[in-house]
């Protein structure tokens, strides 16, 4: 089963940049090389089980930031975002 993401340009670079590195699930790299970008957004089919797994990579660094209160709030955002689409 897969879930669709709508995401902005800022929220892929944001994960590119502070999630990334602790992403180990292939099928999260092939869901965003494969996102197709409409109207300034980029639109992401992922598998649920890699959808679980790039909420849990996205807890794991909001959960060891201490210094960056933006990135904080940003990454608060997404995941609460990722958790609605996990839910529908």
């Amino acid at each position: 089963m897969t879930k669709k993401l709508t995401l902005t340009k800022h929220q892929v670079e944001l994960l590119e940049k502070e999630v990334s590195d602790y992403i180990i699930n292939s099928d999260i790299d092939d869901a965003f090389n494969n996102a197709v970008l409409k109207n300034g957004k980029y639109h992401i089919s992922i598998k649920v089980d890699a959808l679980e797994e790039l909420i849990g990579s996205a807890c794991f660094v909001f959960n060891h930031e201490e210094k960056n209160k933006n990135l904080v709030l940003e990454l608060d955002a997404l995941i609460d975002y990722f958790e609605s689409v996990l839910e529908k």
